[in-house]
This record gives structure tokens, sequence and C-alpha cells, in this order.
């Protein structure tokens, strides 16, 4: 029982939540900051038949997945002026090109409102 713990305490991947949720709380979420909107574009990576590493009991896809789409909600919840983009919503590879496509579309998007 201590082994499957102290593995699961090790995880690299718990310190990217911790990373994302201090950053979520920082007061750069609130209304008042700047008086613009915000776009968080949150790849997940990997997808269909791409795992990624594969463990015992998970694979990385999965993982990545499920902390993208909470780490998004959070961001919905409490950031009203934050728009949230996610790279893939569902077990499906995007491929690296496409994402690319995405981030730099978002990228593109606020100079091309601007006069």
């Amino acid at each position: 029982m201590h082994r499957i713990i102290d593995m699961k305490l090790n995880r690299p991947y718990i310190l990217y939540i911790f990373i994302c949720l201090w950053l979520l709380f920082l007061p750069s979420c609130t209304n008042h900051l700047w008086g613009k909107d915000f776009v968080v574009v949150i790849d997940a990576g990997h997808g269909g038949h791409d795992p990624g590493a594969i463990g015992k009991i998970s694979k990385e896809k999965n993982i990545n997945l499920n902390v993208a789409l909470k780490v998004g909600n959070l961001i919905k919840r409490n950031c009203d002026d934050v728009k949230v983009i996610y790279t893939r919503s569902k077990d499906v590879f995007i491929p690296l090109d496409r994402r690319a496509e995405i981030a730099t579309l978002i990228w593109k998007l606020p100079s091309e409102r601007t006069p």
C-alpha cells in the first residue's frame, strides 16, 4: 500500500497541477486587470492512437486529458474574462501541426480586431 502511495506522490504531473492551480488564483484572473479578455489554449497532448506513457493502471493520454479538462473548468468558473479553448476535449489524436495552427490562430485574432 505504501508503495502505491509513494508512486503517486512522486509523479511529475502533480507538480504541473499545483503550478496550474497557483497560476489560476493569481490576481491576473480578476476582471478589472487591463480590462481585456484573455484566451487560454490548453493542450492535453497525446490522445487517440498515441497513448503516451503507459503505466500499470493508466495511460498518460487519459491523465493529461483529465487534468486539462479540470484546469479548464477551474478557469471558466473563477475567471469570467478568460476564454478557454482545448486542443482536444475527448480521446482523439490531434496532429502537432494542427495544434500549432490552433495556437497561431488564437495569437492572430486579437491583432486582427484592433484598428
